[in-house]
């Protein structure tokens, strides 16, 4: 296994376009799920006016992970988009058409087809790129399969570096499909992005050259049905890779309410919402930047795990996420260790 390594981030959230943001938000434990994200800035916007939301969350955050990082050249990158539900702007006219003409008919099962591909296909666009480009669909355990799809991109030979980014929106359109599925959850939906940038550890370009952190292993099982097992494995999976214990991780990292590791573990659920496999991807880039040693993350872990731990005694945190249908996956991100 090549050593990976994480060295940019780049997020968009209710609480603003930025990981340091999303990050602030988090640690002063203020909610901004409802909150609107604000189209002044989103910098690319204007060079997608006939896009959907989503693929100017995906540009913006790939942009801002691209600028944290200071690289440039993008042909030898590829690119993996994770969503679970696309660009609706095309569904979401059919919706409003079918609601303003015939309310008592309007079905979840009536809508058209989103674009599942638009937040990838647009992104290599913007950026250039020519390396593998991919979109993996699915819930909150996609966001750690796009990151294992670039993984095996870069150990295969076919990819240098990779760029995994992932893009929800919250809308009229989903807003009411999530209300007729989960009425008591609607209120929680949220919307953004966040983007990584993986690279060989031991082979980073000059160029502002900062490993946030090492990602040391991680699993994915599906088990229909059984999604406690699934991730259970998920967890032993990753855990193996890495060859740690539960006795090494010192926080784990997860919206699934039911523990499943004994380790402190953190929810930003309450703070952020529920924004499907970007979710989890906020999830791995906050971690990252608690790793990395990145403020203003780190008061957070140090006010919530003050009964157990120093923050510089955490140097490995496990992300993990899973589904109703048994899918599930599960990451463990490492601090670096100093010379």
């Amino acid at each position: 296994m090549i050593r990976l390594a994480v060295t940019g981030v780049g997020a968009i959230s209710p609480a603003g376009v930025g990981a340091g943001a999303l990050a602030e938000a988090t640690a002063l434990g203020r909610r901004v799920a409802a909150g609107h994200i604000s189209e002044t800035g989103l910098a690319v916007l204007r060079k997608l006016r006939r896009c959907a939301t989503i693929t100017s969350y995906a540009v913006t955050a790939v942009d801002e992970a691209l600028r944290d990082r200071g690289a440039g050249g993008f042909g030898d990158y590829a690119l993996i988009a994770g969503v679970t539900n696309g660009a609706l702007n095309f569904s979401a006219g059919f919706h409003h058409t079918i609601v303003a003409e015939a309310k008592e008919t309007a079905s979840p099962a009536l809508f058209s087809e989103s674009v599942l591909n638009a937040p990838a296909g647009n992104a290599s666009i913007v950026f250039n790129i020519r390396g593998p480009v991919h979109s993996i669909i699915g819930g909150p355990s996609v966001a750690v399969k796009a990151l294992m799809l670039a993984a095996t991109l870069i150990e295969t030979g076919r990819a240098r570096h990779a760029i995994v980014v992932c893009a929800e929106e919250r809308n009229e359109l989903s807003s009411f499909c999530y209300s007729r599925f989960n009425p008591s959850a609607a209120g929680a939906l949220s919307e953004g992005a966040g983007a990584l940038l993986i690279e060989p550890a031991d082979e980073l370009r000059p160029i502002n050259p900062v490993t946030l952190c090492t990602i040391s292993g991680y699993a994915a099982y599906t088990i229909p049905d059984r999604p406690q097992q699934a991730l259970q494995r998920a967890i032993d999976g990753a855990l193996s890779m890495a060859g740690l214990t539960v006795g090494d991780i010192g926080v784990a990292v997860s919206d699934y309410k039911t523990v499943q590791i004994d380790v402190p573990t953190l929810s930003f659920f309450d703070c952020l919402g529920y924004a499907f496999c970007v979710s989890t991807m906020w999830n791995i880039i906050l971690s990252a930047m608690a790793c990395g040693g990145g403020c203003p993350i780190n008061p957070l872990f140090a006010t919530e795990l003050k009964k157990y731990a120093k923050h510089s005694e955490i140097n490995h945190v496990i992300i993990y996420a899973t589904e109703e249908d048994g899918d599930a996956s599960a990451v463990i991100l490492s601090r670096v260790s100093k010379p």
